[in-house]
């Protein structure tokens, strides 16, 4: 009678999507070990559904779709891209063995082809879109940090203006020294001293301390 695929997928699918389940939490990094076992379960088995689609009936509507949803999960929970990568190959890893026991040379190498060129297109097109979608990410988080510069550095610029606004206005004198060099001095200091502004910048600071001081 020969080898029906549509039998073997649907009559070992809680089986394959169990020992899938087992192997993504010991086989493929820390980060599939400490998801729950109820996700895992009901991602696996919608990964499980989307191959069958385009194994059997070359549709693979659904497995984009599973990509576009796998992708935003993963990438939100800092999975890498190659542990992802692996936990799409553990289909193919489980599945042929099985067939092989069940087929002649020729069925094999039939569904073989299948299998292979389904897990080509789904690990390629994750690939693409995870790596579109983390550089997304990076620009956004980019943006972020720039629009976060700008506004510390509104706020720093608009305390800096108060501040400089005060020392101007206060009857007291007040100047910054930096090296020995007055930086800075208020309108105050300078009419104490009967020096305006752009003789008082840049000179030594002990030139305006009496000599007895």
């Amino acid at each position: 009678m020969g080898f029906a695929l549509k039998t073997f997928l649907v009559e070992n699918r809680e089986a394959i999507i169990v020992k899938w389940v087992d192997r993504l939490t010991t086989e493929v990094g820390d980060l599939y070990a400490q998801r729950p076992r109820a996700e895992l379960m009901e991602t696996v088995s919608a990964a499980y559904d989307a191959d069958m689609r385009v194994l059997l009936y070359n549709d693979f509507a659904p497995i984009d779709q599973f990509i576009r949803k796998i992708t935003k999960l993963r990438l939100e929970a800092g999975f890498p891209l190659s542990d992802v990568q692996m936990a799409f190959e553990l289909f193919r890893s489980i599945v042929l063995p099985q067939i092989a026991a069940l087929t002649t040379v020729d069925e094999f190498s039939r569904v073989a082809i299948k299998i292979n060129h389904c897990l080509t297109y789904t690990i390629h097109r994750f690939s693409d879109h995870f790596q579109a979608m983390q550089q997304a990410k990076i620009l956004e988080h980019n943006r972020q940090l720039e629009e976060m510069v700008r506004a510390r550095t509104a706020e720093l610029e608009e305390s800096r203006r108060k501040y400089k606004t005060l020392v101007e206005e206060i009857n007291d004198g007040y100047f910054v020294v930096q090296d020995e060099v007055v930086v800075f001095a208020n309108p105050a200091f300078c009419d104490m001293h009967g020096y305006p502004s752009s003789e008082v910048i840049g000179r030594k600071f002990f030139e305006f301390i009496d000599e007895e001081s």
